[in-house]
């Protein structure tokens, strides 16, 4: 009898759970594919600083010292978690880059499980407040598989997880939404045990998040969200039970957490100076952003590989006016904000997901000193994204989820597909610099990387035209000038090159790679008193991996000089 029983639980439990189980395994098996390509793909633009010329993280034994140094002399040290990664990678099997591929791959499908615990999670603690009661339970499972899947095979988070360095982002994501779900655990048991695992548990994962990238700075308004969105009798007692004084005490709380963030993040705040290294200030970038945040959900629901990019050229709004498209924009987000409150206070189910999504975008999309765009800082608010999906597949699949393994094939094959195209690009250098160019013909830097990496292969003529044109936008870069030099050197252009390594030098002194061509070519043309004014200046300041040219420096000197 109790064999018979356990076979006929065990069957409903396989016809509960196996479609969620195949959609996984789909999830796993298309993920794997689509990311294949860019295993053996190279580092590329802050992969270079954080990374390849980034001695702290070239560990080739694991030790305290090592870790101190680590600390402290990492390019971004604050995201120590991160590069601890990163660095025991480079432990594992030096800079071959295949293996910091396969971990950010590996972090990416613990992001796509996180995300469907998530949605389990949240499943059960908001059921009661879902259509019809949650009459079919039975279909988050599922559900939560699905939105999970489409969540790893989407190809907008593809930067994220081939782009080295974004590991960072990804991560982050990791830890906050394991976080999260601790939190949702212990706030539906409300046992001494869950308050223990909150404290003990989900505050150091998110620590260790903070340690990956700033924006998990944010988990705390996210929870604050959700308690707004379905504990709000819960907390309006409490705020009646303080009194005065307790009262007092909380608004000082407060202050004191407020003035903690800005104490963090204000040096990076600037609302009406442009920044050293940009074309816009902090009032400017918000501006700009009421259009990117449209850009990035457009993204979002069509990710043709074709408008992916590493690099998006987009102008900056200088006013509401400057373009026009930024007062519709804004139009637009007053619009949206009031729905989602409105969906928040009726609808929490489907409101808070969406309120979350904000929120994480809410710190990069301020006035901080960063690039406008970049696909990656998608990839913790799509989180968000797969959330809501998951409960509105939830509740208003029924028995339609009978056929999930087939709905799932259809949506994430072709989104797999994509990714899989948009890592080919990633893949081939030549490919990725030409196709960053041409989808932002108007900035400097993806045509300078093109230019510099048809130098590097030896293709002075093919060089050229991506090098004029990165100085064209950019006639004030020093580096460019400087690869330009070379490009009309070997070309043998000598007169066009000379005037261009002076423009370098001018333009940028303490750049010392110009200066030292600049010396050599005035030397080779017989500009004998230039050339020893610029070797000298070079021997003064030469870095140590530029101590062999030094050297040559010093000898030619003393020669030129005794003539």
């Amino acid at each position: 009898m109790t064999s018979r029983r356990d076979d006929g639980g065990s069957e409903t439990l396989l016809k509960r759970q196996g479609p969620a189980v195949l959609v996984g395994v789909l999830a796993l098996i298309l993920t794997v594919s689509a990311y294949r390509p860019a295993l053996d793909s190279g580092f590329y633009f802050d992969d270079n600083t954080n990374l390849v010329r980034a001695p702290a993280l070239h560990w080739s034994e694991v030790s305290l010292r090592a870790a101190r140094d680590l600390w402290t002399n990492a390019h971004l040290p604050t995201r120590f978690v991160a590069n601890l990664t990163l660095a025991l990678n480079h432990a594992a099997a030096g800079l071959r880059p295949m293996g910091y591929h396969a971990v950010n791959v590996v972090i990416h499908l613990l992001v796509g499980l996180a995300v469907f615990v998530l949605i389990r999670a949240y499943e059960g603690g908001t059921r009661s407040g879902a259509p019809g009661g949650g009459t079919w339970p039975q279909a988050a499972g599922p559900a939560a598989a699905l939105a999970a899947a489409l969540f790893l095979v989407h190809p907008l988070n593809t930067q994220a997880v081939t782009y080295v360095v974004q590991r960072m982002a990804s991560l982050a994501a990791l830890f906050c939404i394991v976080a999260f779900t601790i939190y949702l655990l212990a706030r539906e048991h409300r046992s001494g045990r869950s308050a223990w695992y909150l404290g003990a548990t989900a505050v150091p994962i998110w620590l260790l998040g903070m340690g990956c990238k700033e924006n998990a700075a944010l988990l705390p308004f996210v929870l604050i969200a959700y308690e707004a969105c379905f504990h709000r009798d819960f907390w309006r007692a409490r705020w009646n039970a303080l009194g005065n004084r307790g009262r007092l005490a909380l608004f000082a709380a407060c202050v004191t957490a407020a003035a903690v963030l800005v104490s963090v993040f204000g040096s990076s705040f600037r609302f009406t100076h442009t920044w050293d290294i940009r074309d816009f200030n902090g009032w400017e970038r918000i501006l700009t952003q009421l259009r990117v945040q449209w850009l990035y959900l457009g993204l979002l629901i069509w990710p043709s590989p074709g408008r992916l990019t590493l690099e998006h050229d987009v102008a900056v709004s200088r006013s509401l006016l400057d373009p026009v498209s930024t007062l519709v924009a804004g139009l637009l987000w007053v619009v949206a904000l009031g729905g989602v409150l409105v969906l928040c206070a009726r609808w929490p189910r489907y409101g808070f997901p969406l309120a979350a999504y904000l929120i994480w975008h809410s710190l990069e999309s301020g006035p901080v000193n960063l690039e406008l765009v970049f696909e990656h800082r998608m990839y913790l608010p799509m989180t968000m994204v797969a959330l809501l999906a998951g409960v509105v597949l939830a509740d208003v699949g029924g028995g339609r989820l009978r056929h999930l393994p087939f709905i799932a094939l259809a949506l994430t094959l072709p989104m797999a597909r994509a990714t899989w195209e948009r890592n080919r690009v990633w893949a081939d250098e030549e490919a990725f610099f030409r196709d960053t160019a041409i989808k932002a013909p108007n900035k400097f830097r993806p045509w300078y990387n093109l230019g510099t990496f048809l130098g590097r292969e030896g293709r002075i003529e093919e060089a050229r035209g991506p090098l004029e044109r990165a100085a064209q936008l950019d006639p004030e870069h020093s580096e460019v000038n400087n690869q330009l030099g070379n490009i009309y050197l070997l070309s043998g252009k000598a007169q066009q090159a000379l005037e261009a390594y002076r423009k370098a030098v001018r333009l940028t002194p303490e750049n010392m790679e110009a200066r030292y061509n600049l010396a050599a070519l005035a030397d080779q043309l017989g500009l004998n008193e230039e050339a020893v004014r610029n070797y000298r200046a070079f021997i003064e300041a030469a870095p140590p991996p530029l101590a062999e040219y030094a050297a040559r420096a010093r000898v030619r000197v003393g020669q030129l000089e005794k003539r």
